[in-house]
């Protein structure tokens, strides 16, 4: 996926992989992003999950335990609110 590759580009720790066969986003040796089908799981805390439901309302759907699911975002659609969740679930993990 185009948008995480560009997210991870010129950010030391971050590496784009494979998680069972689809892109993720590792912080460290830890998976911090990943996709899962058309959607996208990002782990974050209860204080990330509050705010990727305040920025990306629509988006937000219920995600495994740990994660938070959103749906992909569309071609017209404004990146700044996936950029600032992703940017804080890399944190996240980081500091897990």
């Amino acid at each position: 996926m185009a948008l995480l590759q560009a997210f991870v580009e010129g950010r030391r720790g971050l590496r784009l992989g494979s998680l069972f066969g689809t892109p993720a986003v590792f912080a460290g040796r830890r998976v911090a992003i990943r996709v899962d089908g058309d959607a996208l799981d990002v782990r974050l805390t209860p204080a990330g999950r509050d705010l990727a439901k305040s920025l990306l309302r629509e988006r937000v759907v219920a995600g495994p335990s740990g994660w938070l699911r959103l749906r992909a975002p569309r071609d017209a659609q404004p990146l700044t609110g996936y950029l600032t969740v992703f940017e804080r679930a890399v944190r996240d993990v980081a500091a897990a």
